[in-house]
């Protein structure tokens, strides 16, 4: 299907790219031999009686031309001077030879235009994708292809505009007035499942709302700008620094070329600062730092949404500039022995798709090779309601290994407490439990650490299938290792 595609798709573009040259030597009364879709042998032709050009279609649909008097040395003698390509002006021969390229690049705008004016562009308003049963939201009445008009009275009209809404609501109840998908207005009271106590400061990432885990390390730095310079610039990994915008003219200046500098907007604006926060801490990944600094966020209710998000998202660790120096944590330093191993967990941010992937291979392996040993898994933070991703379902079926009935668990000290082995997926999870849980710091450790690795295990959230095939085989690699390394300590 993919190669019919494919041919298809080139027919289209050479068809357009030779009628390009065709119709523009037509019109400057150039000689047209024959106008070609395909190479190779002819299958079919036509010419029109008293016609002088040729329409063909070719066996190999790979190509095409358009082959005109002029063009050769050696050309018809009879065909008119004046109808022959080298006869032409300057300015024809080059319409004549741009028309192709051309052709092409009307082409995709129209296509553009097309697809634009039948499937729209892509949506950013407040639909509720999925909502699961047993839960708060499904039992006040919201569904799937709910529309979100406002929440405590205040309109919403984007995504961005519901989440920053409900961050502000601290869990608190909260009304929604929603359009459902018969066009049906209704009035919804929701009281979320509790899970941090009111007024308690966030103690881990995305313990409440919705959280973007970075692959790199968060940090919030306190101190003078010197201070902060002088840490900054003194790290001997790749770093990055957010800032707010009142700081970019000193900061740029004292910082580092080689340290990453992205600005949350302005502290004026809290409401921008929460909207640029996980964009800023994705494109820190993107830039391959190893480890963010970040700025203080003030206590006020305004900026509780953005602290919330970026305390969780650096598992509240909080340092003083000045006196903060680099410790690293090789593979040398995990006990050379494991012993007594019956119980592992596997840790992620939502549960939903990296650490469930790694409880189905790793138990799958185990029963394969007989060991003694289980495997579960959770999340630092889980939303309420939601589900196993259908792509982590579906790239692990390729394995014969059916996660579909995982329901994602929330991280607490129980489950921690009953593992004797906690691997995480990145090290920002194992940063953040090990702040929360430091009398359980001995028994965790990120997956690629504990058997010798160095790289974390990328988040496929929001990738398509071929994105979370690609960590599942990632993943799946870590574990043959770690299996490995199990049966060596029996």
């Amino acid at each position: 299907m993919t190669f019919i595609i494919f041919v298809l798709i080139l027919g289209a573009v050479v068809l357009v790219h030779e009628f390009g040259h065709f119709i523009n030597a037509k019109i400057f009364k150039t000689y047209v031999y024959e106008f070609s879709i395909g190479m190779g042998k002819r299958l079919w032709y036509f010419k029109k009686k008293g016609g002088e050009t040729e329409y063909s279609i070719r066996l190999f649909p790979i190509g095409g031309f358009v082959r005109l008097a002029g063009e050769e040395v050696d050309d018809d003698k009879k065909i008119p001077k004046n109808r022959k390509l080298w006869a032409k002006s300057f300015w024809q021969r080059f319409l004549i030879m741009f028309a192709g390229a051309g052709f092409n690049f009307i082409f995709a705008i129209l296509l553009l235009f097309i697809i634009g004016i039948s499937y729209g562009s892509v949506s950013t308003k407040p639909i509720i994708g999925s909502v699961s049963m047993n839960y708060p939201s499904y039992e006040a009445g919201l569904r799937d292809g709910d529309t979100v008009l406002s929440i405590d009275n205040v309109n919403v009209k984007t995504w961005d505009d519901m989440i920053w809404e409900l961050t502000m609501k601290n869990g608190k109840e909260t009304t929604f007035k929603v359009k459902d998908i018969n066009a049906n207005i209704k009035e919804i009271k929701v009281k979320p499942i509790k899970e941090v106590k009111e007024n308690e400061k966030p103690k881990s990432p995305g313990l409440k709302y919705k959280h973007y885990s970075p692959k790199a390390e968060v940090i919030i730095i306190k101190g003078s700008v010197e201070e902060v310079v002088n840490c900054v610039n003194g790290q001997k990994d790749r770093c990055g620094i957010l800032i707010f915008d009142e700081f970019s003219s000193e900061l740029n200046k004292k910082i580092s070329p080689n340290i990453e500098i992205i600005s949350l907007g302005s502290m004026k604006s809290p409401k921008e600062a929460a909207s640029s926060l996980f964009k800023a801490l994705r494109e820190m990944d993107n830039r391959g730092v190893k480890r963010v600094f970040a700025p203080e966020i003030p206590s006020t209710d305004k900026w509780s949404g953005v602290r919330n998000r970026l305390y969780r998202a650096a598992g509240n660790r909080i340092v003083d500039a000045k006196n903060y120096f680099e410790k690293s944590k090789n593979h040398s330093d995990i006990k050379s022995e494991i012993k007594d191993i019956h119980n592992i967990l596997f840790v992620c941010t939502g549960n939903t798709c990296r650490s469930p992937m790694a409880e189905g291979i790793f138990n799958s392996m185990a029963e394969n090779e007989n060991l003694n040993v289980r495997a579960s898994s959770a999340g630092i933070y889980v939303f309420p309601g939601s589900k196993v991703s259908k792509n982590s379902v579906d790239a692990l079926s390729v394995e014969n290994i059916d996660i579909s009935k995982h329901q994602p668990k929330q991280l607490d000290f129980q489950l921690i407490s009953d593992a004797d082995l906690v691997l995480t997926m990145s090290s920002s999870h194992k940063s953040a439990i090990i702040n929360e849980f430091p009398d359980l710091k001995d028994k965790v450790y990120t997956i690629a650490e504990f058997v010798g690795e160095k790289s974390d295990v990328s988040d496929p959230f929001g990738g398509d299938l071929n994105l979370y095939k690609s960590c599942m085989i990632d993943i799946k690699s870590l574990i043959e290792k770690l299996i490995l390394r199990i049966k060596a300590n029996e």
